[in-house]
């Protein structure tokens, strides 16, 4: 994944606070996830558990990531319910992160 590589490199050089998400295709202990957290960064995003496939999640590749000045109120999933339907947004569970300074 040269993309979260190149993206891990970049970060040293950026202003804080920080938020990084997204659909990583990476496990969390994947060396990639351990470099975004090297270069300062922190999984905001821990405690959702698994986000893929939905709507019965095995492993987990979306992530929130934030720089350490920002407070983790609350992470939790998005689009666990289908629509009336039966529809789903997406074969990944959204995430989502309330952030304070």
């Amino acid at each position: 994944m040269p993309f979260v590589t190149e993206l891990a490199r970049r970060l040293t050089h950026l202003p804080r606070p920080l938020v990084v998400c997204g659909d990583l295709n990476a496990a969390p202990d994947d060396p990639h996830i351990a470099a975004l957290l090297a270069a300062g960064l922190r999984d905001a995003s821990a405690d959702v558990g698994p986000t893929m496939p939905n709507p019965s999640p095995v492993v987990r590749l979306d992530y929130v990531l934030a720089s350490s000045d920002l407070v983790v109120r609350a992470a939790w999933h998005l689009g666990e319910q289908p629509e009336a339907d039966g529809f789903l947004a997406s074969d990944h569970l959204g995430v989502a992160v309330a952030l304070e300074l």
